[in-house]
């Protein structure tokens, strides 16, 4: 009978102490259960704390350069231009603590939250600005704005369009050769004057029959005719913003000469324009047979009023240069008059007969003429920025920009060079009583953390 309530005790005890026992690893599991889904509410609301500090910091971009350039980009400078990163590390440190903080008044997505944290440190771990690895920022987010106006189809057909016309041009210039302004006009000065300190040579002077041969004499040439290469060469002599007298400002230009006035980046990017024009104008003369021909008689008369008639070729050439000189002179006047001017002329698109030559300063304008299906003078600057290298035109761009960011828009310390595009950061949490640390990366690219 003791035997028998001895192994009931014992068995009830055994019960007890399993029953503990599993009570005990039960609770332990809850407990440890509850820590790991307190530490990994503790991770999630330090990664969404770093989200949303990085994003209230991006968010505070530039909204005057976004609304007259599309760009975006986050100044990290204050407003005499000095570069402060301690601004940056601040607002995020601000904002990803309303995140953490339970007594945030609804600034936090977690705010109310029952695990408080507060953020201890702050830092960057690089950031990526507009002006970094030769503007390559600048020049993404140019390309993306470009790309979002016209679509990939549009600018496919556009960068064709533009080679076509590269190509053309590519090809009026290798037609150029032996053309050569100042080689030719030096060869028709050489040519006025028969070759001096010869010798003559026994029987020389004489002619077939033995008597005295006269030598070349100079022909009489109409009283009112005038040599158009004389009066051209005078008008190549005066400055060529006098001969096209374009107005603006020069934004384009300055990126294709880079000089300090807008006075001399336009005289430069007409100067380039000219020799443009010129070739392909020098092109044409040369395919048009009539136009040959009327160059071919007046370099005659020429040649033989300076007593010199095998100096023709030369006076020809001469003609030719200056002819086509004056055309792109006109060409250059419609194009900055706001007329389109054909990359490659025609006879219904050529404006200057050869008798108008000497009279070009006083009667030129009569003769122009605007081709409708022609290219206008911006059309013109993009072939000429596509000769160019990307690099010097991204720094010619990021220059106007920073200028007309400081002048027009009255922000006088403004830098591309505290513009932020991307950056990394990272911070230091305590969340009850365990540190957490997190880093993530963002950008206007919108790539995602790191």
């Amino acid at each position: 009978m003791r035997e028998t309530e001895r192994q009931k005790r014992w068995a009830a005890g055994s019960i007890t102490a399993y029953l503990c026992l599993v009570l005990i690893l039960m609770l332990s599991l809850i407990s440890g259960t509850i820590a790991s889904v307190r530490n990994a509410h503790a991770r999630v609301m330090t990664a969404c704390a770093m989200e949303q500090g990085l994003y209230s910091l991006f968010a505070g971009y530039d909204r005057t350069l976004l609304g007259q350039y599309e760009l975006f980009f986050y100044n990290g400078g204050d407003k005499s231009g000095v570069w402060k990163p301690e601004t940056m590390s601040r607002k995020v440190a601000e904002t990803a603590g309303e995140v953490l903080s339970p007594t945030a008044s609804g600034m936090g997505i977690l705010s109310g939250s029952l695990s408080g944290g507060q953020v201890t440190e702050v830092y960057l771990g690089g950031y990526r600005l507009a002006t970094d690895e030769e503007g390559s920022a600048f020049s993404r987010q140019i390309c993306e704005a470009m790309k979002a106006s016209l679509g990939t189809y549009g600018i496919q057909q556009l960068s064709q369009k533009l080679r076509g016309e590269q190509e053309t041009v590519k090809r009026q210039e290798d037609g150029q050769s032996g053309y050569e302004e100042e080689e030719v006009l030096k060869q028709y000065e050489e040519s006025k004057q028969p070759e001096e300190g010869t010798e003559k040579t026994e029987g020389e002077g004489e002619s077939g029959n033995g008597t005295p041969s006269e030598p070349d004499q100079k022909q009489p040439v109409p009283e009112d005719f005038v040599n158009p290469i004389e009066v051209i060469q005078k008008v190549m002599k005066m400055g060529i913003l006098g001969l096209v007298l374009p107005e603006g400002q020069c934004q384009v230009e300055y990126v294709l000469c880079g000089k300090n006035s807008d006075q001399d980046n336009l005289a430069g990017t007409v100067n380039r324009l000219l020799a443009l024009r010129e070739a392909a104008n020098l092109v044409y003369l040369a395919k048009d047979a009539q136009k040959q021909g009327e160059m071919e008689a007046m370099a005659g008369v020429i040649a033989a009023s300076f007593g010199v008639p095998a100096a023709m070729p030369v006076v020809k050439m001469a003609l030719a240069v200056c002819w086509a000189f004056a055309e792109s002179i006109l060409d250059l006047r419609e194009l900055l008059d706001g007329g389109k001017v054909a990359l490659f002329k025609t006879a219904e698109s050529w404006q200057l007969s050869l008798e108008q030559l000497p009279k070009l300063l006083e009667t030129g304008d009569q003769s122009r003429k605007n081709a409708p299906g022609g290219m206008e003078y911006s059309d013109y600057l993009r072939l000429l920025l596509m000769q160019k290298s990307g690099k010097a035109v991204t720094f010619g761009a990021m220059d106007l920009v920073e200028y007309n960011m400081r002048t027009e828009q009255q922000q006088p310390g403004f830098r591309l060079d505290c513009c932020v595009d991307e950056l990394e950061a990272g911070f230091t949490a305590v969340i009850g009583k365990r540190e957490y640390e997190i880093t993530r990366n963002y950008g206007y690219e919108m790539q995602g953390a790191a």
